[in-house]
């Protein structure tokens, strides 16, 4: 029997309109610098959080939210891990991540494992940037990666997709409408909007079968798609999204699914290497470290301005370059990164 429980859904994002307060359960706001967080009444200064939170609600009319708004302003890395450290505390079942970096980002993949390993799909666009172009998160293995389709149900050109050494489809798994889907009185397209839609199908499939896992969820959508026509294979991995069909397979096998790939290791971001060369010893800089254990992040942590992850022993930071720098050489550090990024893009 499907479950009377609503399935949370958290939602990353510019926030959500107050007209929508009552179908989120808890609203929280991370700070630019991504050094503090707190719940707060809902809010969206931006209107995209807003687009996609409705479209979840749409796809998915009993569930209810968890949101945060942590783009588009700021060190958007550094808001987004602190976003999904709270996401983690809140007992979703899936996560919309409605939001895309131009950059690989091994921190913020390392977080999004560690959601998946808790049982969450997590849910996020390919990106905007046409055929050959993929965005972070939604480029990691460990997400269910969603491209944009017309009316027609042919691909949109605008829809990324990542391919394979042997240049075969590896993103996105699948698509759905994408382009000119009404919300809200207005037409909106996107892969974000696509994404949204597959999220809050996800949220229903995870009520219609509540025993059923989360790697489970992504395969009953994989192999229930309708299949690509054959010159649109290399823009789609699986096809479209048919919700009674995934609602089938997924009763069928309600356990089971993909194995995890393993994690970047031993990546020290560029961007960072290039701030640090260039900032006086004694000014601030902002960074993200994943080291070996808990106990090093406690001691990496203390005595400056931090906050520590609790789903990894990730540590975002602000203290002098100098001390920074000397960070890198820790035997215990698995990964540093910059706590922001070039350019981020909420995906239109």
């Amino acid at each position: 029997m499907p479950s009377t429980e609503a399935v949370r859904v958290g939602h990353l994002d510019t926030g959500v309109d107050p007209a929508l307060a009552s179908r989120v359960e808890r609203f929280r706001t991370v700070d630019r610098d991504g050094l503090d967080s707190r719940d707060t009444v809902p809010s969206d200064p931006h209107g995209h959080g807003t687009v996609t939170a409705e479209l979840i609600i749409g796809a998915a009319p009993d569930a209810v939210l968890c949101s945060a708004s942590v783009i588009e302003d700021g060190n958007i890395v550094a808001r987004i891990l602190l976003g999904l450290d709270w996401l983690a505390a809140c007992g979703v079942g899936v996560v919309c991540l409605p939001l895309g970096l131009p950059s690989r980002t091994p921190a913020l993949r390392s977080a999004v494992r560690a959601l998946v390993e808790r049982d969450v799909v997590m849910v996020a666009p390919i990106g905007n940037g046409g055929a050959g172009a993929a965005c972070a998160p939604g480029c990691y293995p460990e997400v269910l990666s969603v491209g944009a389709s017309r009316a027609d149900g042919r691909v949109a050109a605008f829809s990324g997709s990542a391919h394979g050494e042997d240049g075969g489809c590896v993103g996105p798994d699948v698509v759905t409408q994408g382009v000119e889907v009404p919300v809200g009185g207005r037409l909106s397209s996107g892969t974000s909007a696509a994404a949204a839609q597959v999220a809050g199908v996800v949220a229903a499939l995870r009520r219609a079968v509540p025993h059923a896992s989360a790697g489970a969820v992504r395969r009953a959508l994989a192999l229930s798609a309708a299949e690509p026509a054959a010159d649109q294979r290399h823009r789609v991995r699986f096809g479209t999204v048919r919700v009674d069909a995934a609602l089938a397979e997924l009763a069928r096998h309600p356990s089971g699914g993909e194995h995890l790939a393993t994690g970047e290791v031993g990546f020290v971001d560029p961007r960072l290497v290039a701030l640090l060369g260039r900032t006086a010893p004694e000014a601030r800089v902002d960074a993200v470290l994943e080291l070996t254990d808990d106990g090093a992040a406690e001691r990496v942590a203390r005595g400056r301005r931090a906050v520590r992850l609790g789903i990894r022993p990730i540590v975002v930071l602000r203290d002098r370059a100098e001390a920074v720098g000397a960070l890198l050489d820790d035997p215990a550090l698995i990964m540093a990164s910059a706590a922001d990024v070039d350019r981020t893009l909420w995906l239109r």
